[in-house]
């Protein structure tokens, strides 16, 4: 299985099993399989397998000190972007067609520093919980 490379604005870096269409970079949309490369890739990386995926309802919280959209499941987990990024104040009407799959795990608190897993769960954007 050939695995393609992606780093994030924020520095966490990524194997994914599909491309971005047209590149060489890879994308967390179509991928099955994604690799975190924390620091030494043959003691710290870090596999995901997406399967039969689970859905959570996230609702969208706002833009964080770092531009950052900001999202949160019914159990006060935060979910972000670090690559798509807003003027601080953008309201909902501005992300309407962001894409969930492009959502990375952030933590429990807003304007956390993200801890960048991808999310195995399958989100789905909603106005209200």
């Amino acid at each position: 299985m050939r695995l393609y490379y992606h780093k994030t604005s924020g520095g966490a870096e990524y194997l994914y099993s599909a491309p971005v269409e047209g590149t060489e970079e890879g994308s967390f949309f179509k991928s099955k399989y994604i690799v975190r490369i924390d620091g030494d890739i043959e003691k710290d990386a870090e596999i995901f397998i997406r399967e039969d995926q689970e859905e959570i309802d996230v609702v969208f919280v706002g833009i964080d000190r770092f531009n950052r959209p900001v999202f949160r499941d019914s159990k006060r987990n935060h979910y972000g972007s670090t690559d798509k990024l807003y003027p601080y104040g953008e309201t909902i009407d501005v992300i309407k067609d962001f894409d969930s799959l492009n959502l990375i795990y952030f933590g429990r608190s807003f304007n956390c520093e993200p801890e960048g897993y991808p999310v195995k769960e399958k989100l789905i954007l909603k106005e209200k919980l």
